[in-house]
């Protein structure tokens, strides 16, 4: 009996033939869990502003942030820090997650309060 496992980009294959029994059956795709990256940052946060956190590149796959304090709000842009705005998705919940296509992201802070403070964002995102 021979058998190939091949996997490739979150991508693994099973192909079984045995001995006599005509020919090879195709491969059926199993999906995998792509390579997670998970990331730290933080800084200082002016009163009702936004800061731009943190920019990553990501394969295909899940995206997931939280922030410290859970009373501030995150969005996720498509593109550099310095591009213009292009909403991925958004929360005033502290914390969001959503799938993303291949290509550069950044996190944006927002403080709500009427104080200055200090964050720190936890970005967890598929790295190839």
């Amino acid at each position: 009996m021979r058998s190939l496992i091949a996997v490739a980009s979150g991508l693994a294959a099973l192909s079984l033939s045995s001995c006599g029994g005509g020919g090879a059956s195709m491969p059926a795709p199993i999906r995998t869990r792509p390579n997670i990256t998970s990331s730290v940052a933080g800084g200082p946060s002016r009163a009702h502003a936004w800061t731009c956190a943190f920019a990553f590149s990501a394969v295909p796959g899940p995206v997931t942030a939280w922030v410290s304090p859970g009373s501030y709000y995150l969005q996720l842009h498509s593109g550099d820090c310095g591009a213009p705005p292009s909403l991925v998705v958004d929360s005033n919940s502290g914390s969001l997650s959503t799938v993303v296509p291949l290509g550069r992201y950044h996190v944006m802070v927002g403080n709500p309060t009427d104080e200055a403070g200090a964050y720190e964002i936890h970005v967890d995102y598929p790295l190839s």
